[in-house]
Formats: C-alpha cells, sequence, structure tokens
C-alpha cells in the first residue's frame, strides 16, 4: 500500500511559508472534490479620486462597492469577508461599513437574489 503525502492545510503557518506555486498544487487538489455552493457577494475597491474606468465609479472617499452572486468550491461560514492583504485596516474598516450600508439598503439587489430580506 502506497503512503500517502501529507500536505499542509491551506491557511495553516505551514502552508502560508511555501512557494506560491506549491501553495497553487495543494489548494486545486483541496478545492477539486467540493460542490459549487451559492454565496451573495459583497465587493469593495479602494480605487482613488479618479476611478479606473466608466464602469467603476468611486465616492468621496475614491472607494466602490458592488454585490451580486456567485458560486465558490468552499463550504464558508454563512458570512465571511476576506480582506486582501496589502490592505490597510482603515481602508478595510470604511469599506466594511459602506458594504454594511450597501446591504441593509435592499439585500436581494445586492446579492442578485441569492439573501432575501425575511419579513
Amino acid at each position: 500500500m502506497e503512503k500517502q503525502e501529507s500536505l499542509p492545510s491551506p491557511g495553516s503557518k505551514a502552508f502560508l511559508k511555501l512557494p506560491e506555486k506549491q501553495q497553487k498544487d495543494i489548494l486545486l487538489k483541496h478545492y477539486a472534490q467540493r460542490p459549487p455552493t451559492a454565496f451573495g457577494q459583497l465587493d469593495g475597491f479602494v480605487l482613488g479620486k479618479d476611478g479606473n474606468d466608466d464602469f467603476m465609479r468611486p465616492d468621496q472617499d475614491g472607494d466602490w462597492t458592488c454585490g451580486g452572486s456567485t458560486n465558490e468550491l468552499m463550504y464558508g461560514a454563512n458570512v465571511r469577508i476576506l480582506i486582501k492583504k496589502d490592505t490597510s485596516s482603515q481602508e478595510a474598516i470604511r469599506l466594511i461599513k459602506k458594504l454594511l450600508e450597501f446591504f441593509e439598503s435592499d439585500p436581494n439587489r445586492a446579492t442578485n437574489g441569492v439573501i432575501r430580506r425575511l419579513k
């Protein structure tokens, strides 16, 4: 019987020390057998005052928020917040507050119908 190679779990300290290519290989194996799960997705971008194109028009702080639906190969918590590693804590807090306001205004619209307000 062949011995199974033990790979570090994604997100573990050992995993984060691996080269990017090896991390990618582990992630692909890790998620390959999972079924797609529907999620509502809210995104916040720090664009700067000038924005970056005609579609993403930033607010007075240079931020842009949007929402929709997605299918992911993760089990996930009921609500998860992912923050890109080069984002400052001030930017993250500002965007999370704006995303909360956006979501509270109309959960159905903000997530393309994946999340509906309970009456």
